[in-house]
């Protein structure tokens, strides 16, 4: 049943949003194993099913996701709620304050049930660092569910919940998604508000949607979107129209597909986005391949660029303003100490990384930052040739736990973010058994084609 669909019904009082948010806890309850949640508080959630069920019981309009039971990643605030961002620096620590997005979709009428676990402050792709436990990949067990948005993902796709909130730097939407077969959705970097969401690459983080359709991603999306005055980047653009433009078709689109995707990406998933792309050619549209020989210099741009971003985001967890309150003699030995017992290998890898880096900024970062300017220009100028590319989400398939890649799982996911455009993932089937997605990229602000592509996607 669609996001739209459980609205109406709540709103119409044949089934109250207290017995929605009571079956997801039942479902939240019987899916512990995946360890997906990071917290939870029962009898806030039914405090908030209880309101709206008076409110529609008042025949008041209890918005368009009236009563829908949704899920938070552990590093966007809600107020009194804990925020620990699944870092052991950080237990403990409750918000003091509800993020721009939380706020809108509880503003829409949403439940917020619970929060979602994650890679450790958002540095991973498995999902298998954090204090909470590893999560798990309902769809494929014995695999992992992709990160850092591993939390969001896995209670999707497990039907806890039918909308999550998550966070995207390099992927950490559309990574998680494809590897749990959901949808996983992020606009133009500014169009979501970031306020009251722990920052980790501040220039390439973005709030991200992770669903089980492409149209109640792109009702959440509209819902989401807007100016903030808390955000100096959340844009004053119109609001897009998304939720009729996922089933407009795509008769008429040009579509660009990479060439250079096809020797980066495995055969077997290589072969099931283009079995997608003919689908959208027997659909009506037409289909022009692009060339951007340097694809395979975005994985290595964007992490010269996030770690030296992430060391300056994450200094605040010091040991005195935020963090493991530690004891020494003087501050760096009490940030040492801090840091040391708090942080786990993954967040202490990006900050030795980062800090390696800034120490050699001239001939590191600067080059970095004058080749993501190149990629950013080339891709917008392909983009100019087509509505919108299609390529696979990831270049492999789901990581068998414990299986390493390098971090190459984002070597597609972080062109989009290096450009800050639109991006979906949309789930295209299997591949040994195992989930596969292919995303769509769009120009910037045009999330209406986007949103096209991917409900053209989805039916096939």
């Amino acid at each position: 049943m669609s996001l739209t669909e459980l609205a109406a019904q709540v709103q119409s009082q044949s089934q109250s949003a207290r017995s929605l948010s009571e079956a997801a806890l039942a479902r939240l309850e019987a899916a512990s194993g995946l360890k997906a949640t990071a917290w939870c508080v029962p009898d806030a959630a039914l405090i908030q099913a209880d309101a709206l069920d008076r409110l529609c019981g008042m025949q008041k309009d209890a918005g368009p996701l009236a009563g829908v039971p949704v899920a938070i990643k552990a590093n966007i605030a809600v107020e009194g709620m804990p925020m620990d961002c699944a870092s052991a620096s950080l237990q403990g620590y409750k918000a003091p304050a509800t993020a721009r997005a939380a706020y809108l979709l509880q503003n829409a009428g949403a439940v917020l049930l619970c929060g979602a676990n994650m890679d450790e402050l958002a540095i991973g792709t498995t999902g298998q660092y954090s204090v909470h436990g590893a999560t798990g990949n309902p769809l494929a067990p014995g695999h992992v569910p992709g990160g850092s948005s591993s939390g969001s993902a896995a209670l999707v796709a497990a039907g806890v919940v039918p909308l999550a909130l998550g966070t995207d730097s390099g992927g950490s939407v559309r990574q998680p998604a494809a590897w749990c077969g959901v949808v996983g959705a992020v606009g133009t970097w500014g169009r979501v508000s970031r306020s009251g969401v722990m920052a980790h690459a501040s220039s390439f983080d973005r709030v991200g949607v992770l669903s089980q359709s492409v149209a109640d991603a792109a009702l959440a999306m509209e819902i989401l979107s807007g100016p903030d005055s808390q955000d100096a980047s959340a844009a004053e653009r119109d609001l897009p129209v998304l939720l009729k433009a996922a089933s407009s078709g795509v008769e008429g689109m040009k579509i660009g597909v990479l060439k250079q995707a096809q020797a980066m990406a495995d055969a077997s998933v290589w072969e099931a986005t283009q079995a997608t792309v003919e689908g959208l050619q027997s659909q009506g549209a037409t289909v022009k391949v692009l060339s951007l020989p340097e694809l395979e210099l975005a994985l290595p741009c964007y992490r010269v660029l996030a770690a030296v971003e992430a060391i300056s985001n994450l200094a605040r967890i010091d040991g005195m303003r935020f963090g493991l309150k530690a004891q020494g003699e003087g501050f760096h030995q009490a940030l040492a100490q801090a840091r040391s017992t708090g942080f786990g290998p993954g967040v202490k890898e990006r900050l030795l990384l980062g800090s390696y880096l800034a120490e050699h900024s001239a001939d590191l970062v600067e080059p970095s930052r004058r080749l993501r300017a190149f990629l950013k220009l080339a891709l917008f100028q392909l983009l100019g040739q087509v509505d919108a590319i299609v390529m696979p989400t990831t270049p492999g398939l789901p990581l068998a736990v414990g299986q390493q890649d390098g971090g190459t799982s984002d070597a597609f996911t972080v062109l989009s973010s290096l450009a800050g455009v639109p991006s979906i993932s949309v789930p295209i089937g299997r591949v040994q058994g195992l989930p596969v997605g292919a995303q769509v990229l769009s120009r910037l602000w045009d999330e209406r084609s986007a949103f096209r592509l991917a409900g053209a996607m989805e039916s096939l």
